[in-house]
């Protein structure tokens, strides 16, 4: 009614609102009592019902469950095929992707920039990975101090580093990078046939990998003083999350350590072009249909 429409009007697309918005048996509900979610659900049941010229939608991508918000894609499309005019605010940057033409990048309500959806996207996730690898080297630095740590101490981790491809530091990567884990050690006597080990994490403490030098038949004849190991990945299989590391030096039995630092280290894994979410691992696979 506030819209300008009457009540003829309105009880003609009344079922369709209430169907849209999935809150049937809480239509007779005062809407004061309504969750913020079941509110703009049927705030945008509304809108797209009344058949607007120009639809303006706030974040609504993200309310409701898979369904309602299939629903709202298709009917953004079909707007979109009808040649409406759509403004979308939102942090949804997939859908955004998928449904707009063109973005506006807003950042303290200045632009900072504008034009194809998928160019501004790409410039706005280019700087989110930026920032959140410094953020991530915090992480690491502050993990590095409540991690456990033991061992006999003749030979000593001094350093764990993540690089790149190109050898530069990092502790944010993608999945499918190349990754060089490089160990700095230090001793204070001769260390025969020492043994290597890396072990990677997730952060709710499940082991996804193990190696060390040993299993791998790199044997090191000794060690002494001051030297650097490296590990080489040549495609990071985890999917997006942080992950926790260990590094250690045992002798060759690998029962005596002589360092052990158990989840004192960390690397994060961000959205890359492997759009998997399931799971922690991405498998080099592919479908066919025959």
């Amino acid at each position: 009614s506030i819209l300008g429409f009457k009540k003829k009007e309105v009880d003609e697309i009344f079922d369709d609102i209430v169907e849209f918005a999935s809150i049937g048996e809480f239509i007779d509900t005062p809407v004061k009592h309504y969750s913020s979610g079941m509110f703009v659900r049927l705030g945008f049941a509304v809108a797209i019902n009344v058949e607007p010229d120009i639809l303006l939608i706030d974040e609504v991508l993200a309310v409701g469950d898979e369904q309602f918000q299939r629903k709202c894609n298709e009917k953004i499309l079909q707007f979109k095929r009808q040649k409406k005019t759509i403004i979308i605010v939102s942090h949804a940057l997939e859908e955004l992707r998928t449904l707009c033409d063109e973005a506006l990048w807003l950042h303290k309500g200045k632009l900072k920039k504008s034009g194809r959806a998928e160019d501004v996207i790409d410039s706005y996730l280019k700087e989110v990975y930026l920032n959140e690898e410094q953020l991530a080297d915090g992480r690491a630095k502050q993990i590095g101090e409540y991690g456990r740590r033991w061992g006999s101490g003749e030979a000593q981790i001094t350093k764990v580093e993540f690089l790149d491809e190109e050898g530069k530091k990092k502790t944010f990567f993608k999945t499918g990078d190349k990754m060089i884990v490089r160990i700095n050690y230090k001793t204070n006597k001769k260390i025969e046939k020492p043994v290597f080990g890396f072990a990677v994490h997730t952060d709710q403490g499940l082991h996804l990998s193990g190696p060390n030098t040993r299993l791998s038949n790199n044997t090191l004849d000794y060690i002494d003083g001051e030297g650097t190991v490296e590990y080489h990945i040549k495609s990071l299989p985890f999917l997006k999350g942080k992950y926790l590391c260990s590094a250690a030096i045992y002798d060759y039995s690998c029962r005596h350590p002589y360092d052990h630092q158990e989840e004192m280290h960390v690397f994060e894994i961000a959205d890359g072009t492997i759009k998997e979410t399931y799971g922690v691992l991405h498998m080099p696979a592919k479908w066919e249909v025959k």
